[in-house]
């Protein structure tokens, strides 16, 4: 039986018949169409197995359930093809609106009797049903046969279009303003041209793509560089020219020492003469060879240049016996299934995931569990050569050394877990001999494995490490599989211990914020060398917002629908680390959001910046360039940082945040908050909008939450200065230990802006500061007080035991200072060792005094100099008597009393604060 196309194709060419042989027979064509449609000739789609035309152009429309068509030849088919059908279907509403529907509606009923007894009607519907349909009864209910169809609905057709025509104008008569009139031949040749026009287009775009195989020669072309920077934009076509079309799927091939495959991509235009672009001519040895000739452009679809595939791994495939790549530039048609098959085997973490998803979970526990207590006995780093992690089909592997591969084995019927060993198969050394480790693997894949002695294996593991055996199989790690065994083991005892929630406490300068950047931002931080690019890739997009990523994603698609953009790399990846419920929707208004005020298609008003999007009429959106380097150039630099990702110890990647509380910090700012959205002109100021904007310890919570195998964490300097209680709000309880996410009492509120969901995950950490000379310390909310833990840090005379200025030790002034305010005051307000770092001069030591330690003693007294002079002596303030002060004329009683002295500070400098300083100590008085 014929398909759904070839359905229509065969009715339209049976109507053309009819039409040719009488032109006054015209009918209708589909005239507006969708992705899916655009190549079918009449409405109707194959979901709903149907299509049909209509002879006549009849308005009606205005209520609901109206298709624009009230009198059709509708064309039926079986699910499986195997049956066809058809019927007369005449359609209108029973409560008509103007006077057109009315006469629309007199006609259909006027039609039910005549129909009935020249045709046959199978269906007449209740004139209590809010639409009055009827339908012809055709004259056999099934057909096998296409032609058998058509003869019969010729015969119906001489009887039915001829009723109609009378009907309509009976009606015509009664409503002169009543329009219906069969298709014109003016009307039915637009039509034409318009389906003409449509198939034109995309005739080449909706067919079933080639597979290419397409080649260069890196002495010639640097595939991988060029890739790697974004620049392959075309590619230069002989063979088969002449059958390369819009929509072929292209794979990249690097021909030479490193033949694999680099990329995946798409035939995005015919093939026509023309340069490369610039940029791509810079991957040329011989830039002639970038000269204008044959050429198509392409988009790549799949990057995969930082591990491709290699020619090994693919020649020991049974998928690709007949997979031809060789030297001629291209290999026409290559199997569908090859390049679906190419490109299941780059994604790794899929893969890993599917044969994950199918094993037995005790299986593959057990599996993981022995393959990380050989890590863990013989101490194996990631990188070591002796080692290699694979998935393959459905088989996890750990090889070790060239004798032995551990590996756990999945497929429909059983699953094993065991170790090979190639002494079993010592009488078939000849058959490996000289020949590619692949060979060797394959062999192993033949085999039955079976569980073994667990002592047994690990004494021939270390046989093998202690030589220290480089591995047997040459085929690159598979990262995810190797990140999921190493990182589990790696972090395991990190992340079992409890969050950590400490503040640390103590009078100012004793190192409590210095402590956290020297000795706790170094624990949250990762290097750049200890992460892999899809780690560093995930970070950067955490840090970006939607309309940035939406950006580079059509930077990298080019003019795109909502559903492509949705397949971007980069949107699925912000996807995944976005509380977004509804990824379709946050597109949608992003695009509209940025969209250009001058935009022909989008209404919406409450437009911000950058303006950089726009959608055509084909419902498509696009990036507009310029708009795009002028408003926000910094999108292209975050593009070529992730694509040309390399190891280095100079960039880091911070897991914590830093904040500091004061008096106007607010939930808002901490956890969610409701933010304007501003108008861009004063016109538009009754339209001010709001949205939901996430505060820097829920981000940080999001990106903990997606990164479970690392810790991170948030520093709050001054904690104790901001309302903590409105702060925190109703997180006071989350942030609990036994509360956190995945604990033994783990409990979640739904935040009361967004309404969603939230719990504080088990790998963060909060860390505080607290000045406890500082007036607000005693507003610290007694609740979070229960829920910290403390940690003094007082003055250490110790860490400045060894500085001095002249003969003047200053740990020993540290000493008698804080000693002389503690009894005066409390420990609590002692000086910190931090006032005398670096000091080691005269004048450093007098800057020290007068623009540190005197300003805070001078708040700690409320400006009483004498008691500022008990503790730094006479060196720096002085005693002034007032007994020579004589009061006016007046009689006051006891008046005498208020001659007593007052204390004045000293001007101290480089040239006395020694004599002042040992004053201090009591080692000399000062004048």
């Amino acid at each position: 039986m014929i398909i759904y196309k070839d359905y229509e194709k065969q009715v339209y060419d049976w109507l053309i018949q009819k039409h040719e042989v009488d032109p006054s027979f015209t009918f209708s064509l589909r005239q507006k169409s969708s992705k899916d449609t655009r190549l079918d000739y009449f409405v109707g789609t194959e979901k709903s197995r149907y299509f049909a035309l209509t002879f006549w152009n009849i308005p009606v429309g205005g209520y609901a359930g109206s298709s624009g068509d009230c009198i059709n030849l509708v064309f039926k088919f079986s699910s499986d093809y195997q049956t066809y059908g058809y019927d007369l279907k005449l359609t209108q509403t029973n409560t008509p609106q103007d006077n057109q529907n009315s006469s629309v509606l007199n006609v259909i009923k006027s039609l039910i009797t005549p129909i009935k007894e020249n045709i046959g009607t199978s269906y007449i519907s209740d004139l209590t049903n809010k639409t009055n349909t009827i339908r012809s009864k055709p004259k056999k209910e099934k057909y096998t046969d296409l032609k058998d169809m058509l003869q019969d609905i010729d015969e119906d057709l001489l009887k039915f279009i001829p009723l109609v025509n009378k009907h309509i104008e009976i009606e015509r008569q009664k409503n002169p303003e009543f329009e219906a009139h069969r298709i014109s031949l003016e009307e039915f040749e637009s039509m034409q041209e318009k389906l003409k026009t449509r198939f034109e287009k995309y005739q080449f775009t909706d067919k079933e793509p080639n597979y290419w195989i397409f080649q260069g020669n890196p002495d010639i072309y640097n595939i991988t560089n060029a890739l790697k920077a974004a620049h392959l934009k075309s590619w230069k076509v002989a063979a088969h020219k002449d059958k390369i079309a819009i929509g072929d799927k292209v794979i990249i091939w690097q021909t030479g020492k490193n033949a694999g495959c680099y990329a995946l991509a798409e035939v995005t235009s015919e093939v026509s003469v023309f340069e490369e672009e610039p940029h791509e001519q810079w991957y040329y040895t011989d830039k002639s060879d970038a000269s204008a000739t044959d050429r198509v452009k392409i988009k790549i679809t799949d990057y995969y240049a930082d591990s491709p595939i290699s020619d090994e791994d693919i020649k020991g495939n049974p998928c690709f016996y007949d997979f031809k790549a060789g030297n001629q530039g291209t290999n026409f048609r290559s199997r569908k299934d090859q390049y679906e098959e190419i490109k299941s085997l780059f994604n790794s973490k899929n893969s890993f995931e599917k044969v994950k998803s199918k094993l037995d979970p005790s299986i593959f526990e057990e599996f993981i569990s022995f393959v990380r207590s050989l890590i863990k006995t013989f101490n194996l780093k990631p990188n070591d050569p002796r080692i290699v992690f694979s998935v393959r089909g459905y088989k996890l592997n750990f090889i070790v050394g060239q004798k032995y591969c551990v590996n756990v084995y999945s497929s429909i019927n059983k699953q094993n877990f065991g170790l090979i060993s190639t002494d079993k198969l010592s009488n078939n050394n000849e058959k490996f001999a000289g020949k590619s480790p692949q060979t060797f693997y394959n062999y192993l894949d033949s085999l039955v494995v079976g569980e073994k002695e667990k002592q047994s294996v690990l004494e021939a593991v270390e046989s093998v490490l202690d030589k220290t055996t480089k591995s047997g199989y040459s085929r690159s790690n598979d990262i995810v599989f190797q990140n999921y065994v190493f990182q589990v083991e790696a972090n395991e005892e990190k992340n079992m211990k409890l969050p950590t929630n400490q503040i640390l406490y103590g009078p100012p300068g004793t190192g409590k914020t210095y402590y956290l950047k020297d000795q706790l931002f170094d624990t949250y931080t990762l290097r750049k060398n200890a992460i892999t690019k899809e780690k560093f890739f995930e970070n950067k997009i955490m840090n970006l917002t939607w309309w940035q990523v939406i950006a580079i994603a059509l930077i990298e698609n080019g003019t795109s629908k909502v559903n492509e953009i949705l397949e971007n790399r980069w949107v699925k990846t912000k996807a995944s680390l976005s509380e977004s419920k509804n990824v379709r929707a946050t597109i949608w208004g992003t695009l509209q959001m940025h969209t250009i005020t001058s935009s022909e298609n989008v209404a919406y008003k409450q437009r911000q910046n950058p303006l950089i999007f726009d959608k055509n009429n084909d419902k498509m959106w696009q990036l507009l360039e310029e708009e795009t380097k002028e408003q926000i150039p910094e999108v292209y630099d975050i593009i070529d940082e992730v694509n040309n990702f390399k190891s280095n110890n100079e960039t880091v990647i911070k897991n914590y945040d830093f904040v500091t509380f004061h008096q106007s910090f607010a939930y808002e700012d901490f956890i969610e908050g409701i933010k304007p959205v501003f108008p861009e002109t004063e016109e538009e100021t009754k339209d001010l909008g709001y949205k939901i904007e996430d505060g820097v310890f829920k981000k940080l919570c999001t990106k903990a939450k997606n990164d479970p195998l690392n810790r991170y964490a948030i520093f709050i300097d001054e904690i104790n200065r901001g309302n903590v209680s409105a702060i925190f709000g109703e997180l006071i309880t989350l942030i609990e230990t036994d509360k956190r996410s995945g604990a033994k009492n783990e409990m979640s509120i739904k935040l009361p802006y967004s309404k969603k969901e939230f719990s504080v995950p088990s790998n963060l950490d909060i860390y505080g500061t607290m000045n406890t000379a500082d007036r607000s310390v005693e507003a610290l909310d007694t609740a979070l007080r229960r829920r910290f833990e403390f940690k003094e840090m007082m003055p250490d005379h110790t860490v400045i035991e060894n500085e001095k200025v002249n003969e003047i030790k200053l740990s020993e002034v540290l000493k008698k200072i804080n000693e002389r305010i503690e009894l005066l005051i409390d420990r609590d307000h002692a000086i910190g060792h931090s006032y005398f770092f670096n000091v080691n001069s005269e004048e450093k030591l007098a800057k020290a005094f007068t623009t540190k330690i005197v300003p805070l003693l001078q708040e700690y007294f409320y400006g009483d100099y004498g008691k500022i002079g008990l503790v730094l002596g006479k060196g720096f303030v002085e005693k002034k008597k007032n007994d020579d002060i004589n009061f006016a004329d007046f009689s006051y009683e006891n008046s005498n009393d208020f001659k007593a002295p007052s204390y004045l500070l000293k001007q101290v400098n480089e040239d006395n604060v020694i004599d002042a300083v040992l004053s201090l100590l009591g080692k000399k008085q000062a004048e």
